[in-house]
């Protein structure tokens, strides 16, 4: 049997180290003197019930290693399975590891025949059970059910504690689980896309953005904006630029435009662990908690699964209805309910900290760093910019000159130019006087016209293609079957005993049947 004892005595469990321990008091009688006595020999093998031989070996190993060699010794192999040999285990181990629909029944059966091939007893099925539980939870997880699950139930969480408010925010994007109707019309408009920006450390909602568009990096800005400036609400007076912004990896939240605006205002962007919820745990716990608090009791509530989805949908809200709705439910219940993590309620939390926050310089300015730019050259008829033509009197002596246009996406009516980092002027469309029209309603307004053009081409082409006689006759028919045709055609034509076979206002239809002109 191979035996090695453990290099310190430390590495020993507290039974051995124990065992080690007794041993010595045993033998100190016999350590302190040069040549102890037949009868003090006996006497501590009385002591110690084991044979005089056994405490001479005990006195010559503490000699020689001390009390480490006092302690049982262990086995090279200890923990290893000595009825198999080392390859038919990690055989097993492979094959479990291999197929995530693999049974262990499936697994014994193939080691067995692996076994019986190289010439080895093959395992019971007990063995390549105890092999297969025997293995790594978290190795079994990964190779079985894939990385997300094994960072759902196994990979370390760094829960991130703020100690004061606006330390971090944390961001993101949800499609509501409520569908919104047309104020006019009343059709089904779809489901709204909400941002919300959220204080970790009070978990209070500091701005939000509800919109039917999808998300992008301007639906951020708008949120921020809102979140960060004073409320004209005594009730909401969260505001103030954080520190840091914890964000998702999609690419609204990584864009350069977001990356400029958290220059300007001093925000440090970190960025979450992608395809990981846990990793924004504070938000996500956020939307659920508007599904069961708010949304499951409004009408036009689809449910967040087919589970939870109701028999009958019937929508009715508006989507200023739902953001009325929403802001209330901030207000009245989120901002005053006990949190359950904090231990108190958010506003509360907010206020009892008693910081000043830190605030931009003016609106103004901060209307500014969250809108969009482009650069553009002033030409002779004023600044195009995404079909538009925008015209001050300012421009008039900068022709030719490179600006840069800062625009609202809400409202492209008017840019703000700057010139050399100086501010120039406003200029506007003057077909757009008096209007507020954002960029996508804009685009949307520019593809209708395009359709429409096109079917207003198309309605006239075919128009004209109705008096045109065909180009090419269908490759279907031979030259003698057309023959036929025309001369059956003309027969009954002569004879006038009825309508001809082929009506001219048909004619044209059969004879293409098949063909590319129609």
């Amino acid at each position: 049997m191979n035996k090695q004892p453990a290099p310190l005595l430390s590495e020993f469990t507290e039974a051995e180290r124990e065992l080690a321990m007794e041993r010595y008091r045993f033998i100190a009688p016999l350590l302190e003197q040069d040549q102890p006595s037949a009868a003090e020999w006996e006497e501590a093998a009385k002591q110690a019930q084991s044979s005089i031989k056994t405490l001479r070996r005990w006195v010559r190993t503490f000699q020689e290693k001390g009390v480490i060699g006092l302690a049982r010794q262990r086995r090279k192999d200890a923990g290893e399975r000595r009825s198999i040999s080392t390859d038919i285990k990690c055989r097993i181990e492979a094959y479990y590891l291999e197929n995530s629909a693999r049974s262990m029944a499936t697994v014994c059966r193939m080691a067995g025949e692996y076994a019986l091939t190289h010439g080895e007893q093959p395992p019971s099925a007990t063995v390549v059970r105890e092999i297969c539980r025997a293995l790594p939870r978290g190795v079994v997880c990964m190779a079985r059910e894939g990385e997300k699950a094994w960072r759902n139930k196994f990979e370390p969480i760094n829960r991130h504690e703020s100690h004061e408010p606006n330390e971090r925010w944390q961001m993101d994007h949800c499609k509501l689980d409520i569908l919104v109707i047309d104020i006019q019309s009343g059709d089904v408009l779809g489901r709204p896309w909400l941002t919300v920006a959220l204080d970790t450390y009070s978990r209070a909602v500091m701005g939000y953005h509800l919109s039917l568009y999808d998300p992008s990096s301007m639906s951020i800005c708008l949120a921020l904006r809102q979140a960060i400036w004073k409320k004209p609400i005594a009730e909401w007076p969260m505001c103030g630029i954080p520190k840091q912004l914890h964000l998702d990896r999609g690419s609204d939240f990584t864009s350069r435009h977001l990356e400029q605006v958290a220059a300007d205002l001093g925000i440090t962007l970190i960025f979450a662990t992608p395809y990981l919820a846990r990793a924004k745990g504070k938000i996500e716990r956020f939307w659920r908690t508007l599904n069961e608090q708010l949304w499951c009791e409004l009408p036009g509530y689809v449910g967040s699964d087919l589970k939870s989805r109701p028999e009958n949908i019937a929508p009715a809200l508006t989507l200023s209805e739902v953001e009325r709705y929403l802001v209330a439910y901030f207000l009245a219940v989120y901002h005053t309910r006990l949190h359950t993590t904090t231990g108190e309620p958010p506003l509360q939390r907010w206020q009892k900290a008693g910081f000043e926050p830190r605030m931009p310089a003016s609106l103004r300015q901060m209307d500014l760093l969250l809108t969009m730019s482009q650069s553009r050259k002033i030409l002779r008829d004023g600044i195009h910019l995404n079909g538009l033509i925008y015209w001050a009197n300012e421009l008039a002596g900068m022709i030719e000159e490179s600006v840069l246009i800062r625009f609202d996406p809400q409202n492209v009516a008017f840019v703000v130019v700057y010139h050399k980092n100086h501010y120039l002027c406003t200029a506007s469309v003057p077909e757009l006087s008096g209007l507020k029209i954002s960029l996508k309603e804009w685009h949307a307004l520019q593809a209708h016209q395009r359709q429409s053009a096109h079917a207003a081409i198309s309605a006239y082409r075919n128009y004209l293609d109705r008096d045109r006689p065909p180009q090419q006759l269908p490759l279907a028919l031979s030259n003698q079957e057309v023959d036929m045709l025309i001369t059956l055609e003309r027969l009954a034509a002569s004879q006038d005993e009825g309508p001809a076979l082929f009506p001219s206002e048909y004619q044209r239809p059969l004879l293409l049947a098949g063909g590319d002109h129609e």
